[in-house]
């Protein structure tokens, strides 16, 4: 039986996850590599090519744009499109005004257009599809083919499919069109179930929302369960900075709209503290004491000087300073660059595309209904602006009931939504949905959950929900026995002082090597 991991990475064909092929029949769960085709290891294999094309705010790009004004008679159009992408002080301000984000699809269309136009990614023509371009052939449907050739390669009779993040939809997409290939299936960090256009862009903001909104109440019970009536005259360290009504004081710093430094600086703290190197990989602590600390500091100062708020870098555990708002990268050079791979590969999946007037209503809408969570739906102006024609995946599911996948479902997953998993669990009746409470994107495959030392951020962060959930993972994985449907796993954090000034302060002291 052989297993294969997707994520991600790994996302424009299966010859660039052949290295994360696992055999797990006789080594669980210890993820040894191997066996491959003798042909393959002997041979190597050809990598499906990354694509580079010019970025969107290439000088040659913003030329072919400036000569479709031209040409359709819209030259002062072009003179105001002109100077507000001149204006934007960085790549957060081209979402932070629909009409900049409308000019930024148009930019969008044309990069993507002239990419299309490149010999090199060329193969070939038909009288049904014309050209034919690598980029027609990078979606979800086609990795699952993919991956279905792998298992006949490797002859093996069923593949156990682990699916992280957008590795979901390709584990989803796989046991869908070929259930009766799969023998185990984990599908963790679900991606959002939508191929229309509207509602995955609003499904997508409301990810960031979930986690803001479990932060906020941590926060808000600090004041009202913690201390009451008499917290303002308990010692301050001993509560979440922002507390009381966090959300309220995010809002209007969100609708600073005559103060654009200000709005910027909020959009700016989102994205630190819920992307990449924030909660999205690193856990809740002691990042989200720290970005509480700095809601309080632009609620009450307009800056970042406010106590424990700072630039903290998860990785080094360390602050770095003062968060600083960043440049605007907009060099209108001539630059190219990787064409994101997951926006191409969306292109293909999702149906429907939008003209730029279509899109820039469609984001003042997210505006409106997700100030918070609009932001994490960016992916989305791509999409809508791509030339390609989509072939969209078809809807999840089977019902054959050898068929029992574990679904894993993260409360407060900056990148995908809790009620994503619980519809995953939907399209396949027969398997389980377990839940963890944490904040993370996806559960921590890792053999360190803190219990040593109950007073730790790696505690505040995994602890024993984290490593309940584990367990019963690894166990699915070794016996194929699922846990019970809708088991949950509690999570130590936010709650007991992880959100605490004194927290943040801890992890600021940290930068001068006092902790």
């Amino acid at each position: 039986m052989m297993a294969v991991i997707c994520n991600a990475i790994t996302a424009s064909s299966v010859l660039s996850i052949v290295a994360l092929v696992l055999s797990i029949e006789n080594n669980p769960p210890g993820f040894k590599f191997g066996p491959l085709p003798d042909k393959w290891v002997q041979e190597g294999v050809k990598p499906f090519p990354y694509i580079y094309c010019y970025r969107a705010f290439d000088i040659r790009v913003i030329n072919e744009v400036k000569a479709a004004y031209l040409a359709a008679g819209l030259n002062s159009q072009w003179e105001s499109a002109w100077e507000k992408l001149q204006s934007v002080p960085s790549f957060v301000g081209v979402f932070a005004d629909p009409g900049v984000t409308k000019v930024y699809a148009e930019l969008e269309n044309a990069a993507q257009s002239e990419c299309r136009r490149r010999p090199e990614y060329h193969l070939g023509t038909n009288l049904a599809r014309g050209t034919m371009v690598y980029q027609d052939f990078m979606g979800t449907q086609d990795l699952a083919h993919d991956l279905d050739t792998l298992r006949t390669a490797i002859g093996a009779d069923k593949l156990s499919v682990w699916g992280i993040s957008y590795g979901t939809e390709v584990g989803a997409t796989y046991a869908t069109v070929y259930p009766e290939r799969v023998d185990k299936m984990i599908l963790d960090g679900n991606v959002a179930i939508s191929n229309e256009i509207y509602e995955a862009a609003h499904l997508w903001a409301l990810s960031y929302e979930q986690v803001w909104n479990g932060l906020a109440a941590a926060c808000n019970n600090d004041f009202f369960v913690a201390g009451g009536i008499d917290a303002p005259t308990l010692p301050a360290d001993d509560f979440c900075a922002a507390t009381p009504y966090p959300t309220d004081k995010m809002y209007k710093l969100l609708g600073a709209q005559t103060d654009e430094t200000l709005l910027l600086m909020a959009f700016t703290l989102l994205s630190k503290f819920f992307e990449g190197g924030g909660i999205m990989h690193s856990g809740v602590s002691p990042g989200g004491a720290i970005m509480m600390a700095c809601v309080e500091s632009l609620h009450k100062y307009g800056n970042f000087d406010g106590e424990g708020c700072c630039d903290y870098q998860p990785k080094s555990q360390c602050c770095k300073g003062k968060i600083q708002i960043p440049a605007n990268n907009n060099t209108f050079k001539k630059e190219d660059d990787e064409n994101p791979t997951i926006t191409l590969v969306r292109s293909v999946d999702m149906a429907g595309r939008l003209s730029t007037a279509d899109t820039e209503r469609l984001w003042a809408d997210l505006k409106d209904k997700h100030p918070i969570g609009f932001l994490r739906a960016g992916n989305i102006v791509s999409i809508v602006s791509a030339p390609n024609l989509p072939r969209p995946v078809p809807s999840y599911g089977s019902g054959l009931d050898k068929l029992q996948p574990l679904i894993i479902g993260d409360f407060h997953d900056p990148a995908t939504t809790y009620t994503a998993s619980q519809d995953m669990r939907d399209k396949f009746p027969n398997g389980a949905l377990m839940s963890w409470q944490g904040y993370h994107h996806g559960l921590f495959l890792d053999d360190n959950f803190g219990l040593s030392d109950y007073t730790s951020n790696t505690f505040q962060n995994e602890g024993y929900g984290a490593k309940d959930c584990y367990d019963r993972m690894l166990s699915y994985l070794e016996d194929g026995k699922l846990p019970p449907n809708g088991y949950t796993c509690p999570i130590n954090g936010p709650a007991a002082g992880s959100l605490s000034l004194k927290v943040a302060k801890q992890g600021h002291q940290a930068k001068n090597g006092q902790e």
